[in-house]
């Protein structure tokens, strides 16, 4: 069970990762257009609380490119903002096996393994992802290691 402090430092970090994945459009990083206008409405469907078909709309994307890291990163969204930490933990981690360098799944892994405790065991591979997002240039990589912070 998350404390309250936690929950409200995940809250806050997933609203964030959530607007990243809508800053990006899903065609420039997908072949197949009708996939990537599916997936563009699956993110855009993550900012309401109540939409529940997300992982769904990923799940028909993922069929017909199974190897898009993006759509496995908005997969790993829906079921953290679902509270299915695991099954996200596991599409986090497909979608940094398929793409090392995809900032938004390996904020949204280092998230989970921070706000889980899962990460305790795993101590290496977290101050790796850290550092992975610390060199980052990208603006958006320096507020969410900031917000983060606190996690220790």
């Amino acid at each position: 069970m998350l404390t309250e402090e936690t929950q409200e430092l995940f809250a806050n970090c997933l609203v964030l990762l959530v607007e990243a994945a809508a800053q990006n459009s899903a065609a420039d990083l997908m072949t197949d257009k009708a996939a990537a206008a599916r997936l563009d409405i699956a993110i855009a469907k993550l900012k309401n609380p109540y939409a529940r078909d997300v992982p769904d709309l990923v799940l028909q994307v993922l069929s017909v490119e199974p190897d898009c890291a993006y759509a496995y990163t908005v997969w790993g969204l829906a079921l953290a903002k679902e509270g299915r930490f695991d099954r996200a933990l596991m599409a986090f981690d497909t979608a940094v096996d398929l793409d090392e360098g995809f900032l938004l799944a390996v904020c949204g892994k280092i998230l989970l393994l921070s706000v889980t405790k899962k990460g305790q065991g795993l101590p290496e591979e977290i101050a790796l992802l850290r550092r992975q997002l610390s060199n980052c240039y990208n603006e958006f990589a320096k507020v969410f290691v900031q917000i983060l912070g606190s996690l220790g």
